[in-house]
């Protein structure tokens, strides 16, 4: 499954609501089966190895290509939370309600 950027959010269509909005937690929907990715979901999408390219790109060429100095950074405690087992929100305007200038929004499953 491939991805492609859109407006500073990667677009992931197929059954990607289904398989990481609904089942997971990642992305936010669009409509239909299409989600809108942060790079750093995207990113820890690519290094799990769930979708196979952002325009072509695999996961440190797609890293590389971030325009944000901290997006490594972001991306190891993002995968770090994730695999504590939190679903997490980036801040993003429109994604969260009062992100308090946060990176991430943590949701402990429940």
């Amino acid at each position: 499954m491939e991805a492609r950027r859109r407006d500073g959010e990667v677009v992931l269509g197929g059954h990607a609501r289904q398989q990481f909005h609904d089942a997971r937690g990642y992305g936010r929907p669009l409509g239909g089966n299409e989600i809108a990715l942060a790079p750093v979901e995207a990113a820890h999408l690519l290094y799990r190895g769930d979708i196979d390219a952002v325009d072509g790109m695999g996961f440190s060429a797609f890293l590389d290509a971030i325009e944000d100095d901290g997006a490594a950074t972001r991306f190891l405690a993002y995968a770090d939370l994730r695999s504590r087992g939190f679903y997490l929100a980036p801040e993003r305007e429109g994604w969260v309600d009062d992100p308090e200038g946060a990176a991430f929004v943590a949701h402990p499953v429940a």
